[in-house]
């Protein structure tokens, strides 16, 4: 046996080699080569060997294959193996091992020897590779030919197809490919629609041997004919025979009919330019006329476009109202070589004045090689006149917005404030009852008080004008109201101020809310009056009137309808326009500093939005000022006044009340209120807390009085919440948030009983007197 590394003078018998020349042999080859005994028992084990089945010599030789080689079991090596010895054959097979991250591929060779078999391992990888790099590409190839959408063909020189691809076969109408190509009876002559098409290909490819781009029409197998374009190369023989012709085809019939329409369109092309509804024109750069349309023409108020090339010279120039604006026109075309949408005043031969709209280029004349200016013109005076309009219309919705901008700011603060006034008005008028007028304190309690109410007005009028305050609507005769109101406004304005009432008998009523609309009234009297700081006449008429859609289109926010029209005038100082732009925005006023809040009109502004209505000023400087309120008229019948809440006699009760409210404060106080007033009071930070109440709380609970939001657990759901356990318990809620925070929270319906904060004294106990006595 030659182990590897042994050496021996043992010579061939056919030649002079010894042992260690054969083991030199052996480890110099690249291949792995190793041999095994009848019992399978390795007995050499070369260096590629190692390299390649990682494994050491010394670990393998000596022991049988599968000892050292264990993966080997059962696999294609012990089954080829096997074989080999059996038979005493040789055998070769492909086999691969994985040595990542690549995959080496061998060819393994087997020969029997007289005691065992030898093995040689050689590297086939790369060949694999190449091979599969080879199938890969011919695979890419065939999915590029058999998937294009451009057809592709091999064909003799004689015009029989080879080979085509399925858009080539589609293209001439066969269902296949292989339809196509067993076609062979005299399909070159049928190709060819036109027979000369054929001859001058061959000609061209026979000459130069590429043909590109040769249009001509083909026939397709229902006898249809199709525009291709064909790109070719021929394949010579060593003797310039050709052999074979390989190209590409290309449907081009939609180009040909678009440029057959194209052809056609150039008569239609000269009838849109005669009678386009737009001006269609071409100057040299001194304005001259080269070519005009009819509409260009009647643009300008001449007759005809012959007119307008005879006479444009001198006309062009009078185009234009303002010079300079030519001037622009030229410069900016010189500039950047074409103009577009230059807009400007012109006035046409007769002398009527419009406005263009002008697009130009810079533009070479193809025949005479000068310079040109080519473009059209639209007469865009409705357009303007329209925009004019509509800039007016903009300026008002801008105006709208702002103050609504501004009213959802307002509104957005008044649940804070309201639970700051709510203890100052509360513990002021407690105790100020408490306090004799004799007491020295009395009058500073009152002032604190007094200015708890302003503060609280100052906030209903932030909410007013936001259109974001809690409304009673009924149906309110403006009429009446006015006749009720007559004597304080009477003792309201000064005595220079002669006040007329000019009411129209029988108004239909319409729907408000009572104190707000005398607010209106209250507030549109005093700014007249302020208008007139040396005396004059002040008016208040009512009248009903219809407001149509043409209103509707000058005024974004009025829907068409049946209106009482409200008007308050005066014979004042009047204003000028940009004074009555600010008119109703807050705090603006034109009065002197500590002479007003600047809320009135923005207050009269929002009510009268919220009321659904539209308010307009007509004013001049010097020439008085109107107001004119609208508000929908209702299809209810009017109702009587109902006095406030301040002023009602409440009795005293003895009614247990769970008092829900997260503002300590407000809680505090409103606890106070209830207990003066006899009633037992469980109170609760909120819903959870109120629960937690009820479960320790034995007895009737009458009254549940509870803010509207909390956290967690809003006032609502917390009445759905213990309702069931008190079915005869009633709900009176309480809020500083604005109605639409309320009405999200789902309470603002026409069952509910609610009262704003901040609320006094005797308007808290009225309310929960009248709820419980419902």
């Amino acid at each position: 046996m030659i182990k590897k590394g042994s050496a021996g003078n043992t010579a061939d018998k056919k030649g002079s080699i010894s042992e260690d020349e054969i083991v030199d042999i052996l480890e110099s080859i690249s291949d792995a080569f190793f041999a095994l005994d009848d019992n399978m028992v390795v007995t050499y084990f070369n260096h590629a060997a190692e390299s390649y089945l990682q494994k050491d010599a010394g670990e393998v030789v000596g022991k049988p294959l599968f000892d050292a080689f264990p993966e080997a079991r059962g696999s294609i090596f012990e089954t080829r193996y096997s074989e080999a010895l059996r038979t005493r054959r040789p055998t070769t097979f492909e086999t691969y091992f994985d040595v990542p991250p690549y995959r080496n591929w061998y060819e393994v060779r087997v020969y029997p020897r007289k005691n065992g078999i030898s093995v040689y391992f050689i590297v086939t990888t790369e060949r694999k590779r190449t091979e599969e790099a080879l199938r890969e590409s011919e695979e890419k190839y065939r999915r590029i030919f058999e998937n294009s959408v451009v057809g592709f063909f091999q064909s003799t020189p004689e015009g029989r197809f080879l080979s085509v691809n399925s858009a080539f076969a589609g293209m001439l109408g066969y269902a296949s490919p292989e339809e196509l190509v067993s076609c062979i009876s005299d399909i070159a002559t049928q190709y060819y629609v036109n027979p000369d098409d054929r001859l001058r290909y061959q000609q061209i490819l026979q000459e130069q041997g590429y043909v590109e781009n040769f249009e001509f029409r083909v026939r397709r197998k229902d006898n249809t004919a199709i525009w291709v374009s064909n790109s070719t190369r021929a394949y010579f023989d060593p003797h310039r025979k050709a052999v074979r012709y390989e190209g590409i085809v290309i449907d081009i019939s939609d180009r040909k009919q678009a440029e057959e329409a194209l052809r056609g369109s150039e008569e239609k092309y000269r009838q849109l330019f005669e009678n386009a509804p737009i001006g269609i024109f071409r100057t040299d750069v001194q304005g001259k006329a080269l070519m005009v349309n009819s509409t260009m023409a009647r643009i300008l108020d001449l007759d005809s476009a012959r007119e307008a090339v005879v006479y444009y010279t001198d006309v062009e120039r009078q185009l234009y109202i303002d010079a300079g604006r030519r001037e622009e026109f030229l410069c900016l075309l010189q500039k950047n070589g074409f103009v577009e949408d230059f807009e400007y005043e012109a006035q046409t031969c007769s002398g009527r004045n419009i406005w263009l709209s002008m697009n130009a280029r810079l533009s070479i004349d193809g025949q005479k090689g000068r310079q040109v200016i080519e473009g059209f013109s639209m007469d865009i005076t409705d357009r303007k006149r329209a925009e004019k309009e509509k800039e007016q219309l903009e300026q008002q919705v801008r105006q709208a917005q702002k103050l609504e901008s501004v009213g959802r700011l307002a509104g957005g603060v008044a649940h804070d404030l309201n639970n700051l006034l709510s203890p100052i008005l509360g513990y002021g008028e407690m105790l100020l009852e408490e306090t004799s007028r004799l007491d020295p304190r009395s009058e500073p309690l009152e002032e604190i008080v007094n200015a708890g109410k302003r503060a609280r007005d100052l906030v209903r009028q932030l909410l007013a004008f936001s259109r974001k305050q809690t409304l009673a609507f009924r149906s309110v005769d403006l009429h009446s109201l006015l006749e009720n109101f007559e004597k304080l406004l009477r003792r309201t304005i000064r005595e220079d101020v002669a006040m007329h009432m000019n009411l129209a008998p029988s108004l239909p009523p319409v729907s408000g809310d009572l104190g707000q609309l005398e607010q209106v009234v209250m507030n549109l009297v005093v700014n007249a009056q302020d208008a007139m700081p040396h005396g004059g006449v002040l008016t208040i008429a009512t009248d009903r009137v219809e407001l149509d859609e043409t209103v509707g289109a000058h005024h974004e926010d009025v829907t068409p309808g049946a209106y009482v029209m409200l008007t308050v005038s005066d014979t004042g100082s009047g204003m000028d326009a940009e004074t009555q732009e600010h008119l109703f925005e807050p705090f603006f006023t034109t009065k002197e500093i500590d002479r007003g809040t600047g809320l009135g009109l923005a207050t009269v502004y929002g009510i009268i939005k919220q009321h659904g209505g539209h308010i307009q000023v007509n004013s001049e400087p010097g020439r008085g000022t109107a107001f004119l309120v609208y508000l929908p008229v209702s299809a209810e019948t009017a109702a009587d006044g109902e006095s406030a809440l301040e002023n009602v006699s409440v009795s005293r009760g003895s009614e247990t009340i769970l008092l829900v409210e997260d503002n300590e404060q407000v809680r505090n106080l409103t606890h106070v209120i209830l207990k003066r007033e006899g009633y037992s009071v469980l109170a609760a930070e909120n819903g959870q807390a109120a629960l937690a109440v009820l479960d320790r709380h034995e007895g009737p609970v009458h009254l549940l009085l509870s803010d509207v939001v909390m956290p967690q657990m809003n006032g609502k759901q917390l009445y759905e919440t213990v309702s069931e356990a008190y079915p005869d318990m009633k709900v009176l809620y309480m809020s500083g948030y604005t109605d639409d925070v309320i009405t999200f929270r789902g309470i603002a319906d026409a069952e509910a009983h609610f009262i704003q904060k901040p609320f006094s004294v005797k308007a808290l106990a009225a309310k929960v007197r009248e709820v419980l006595e419902v």
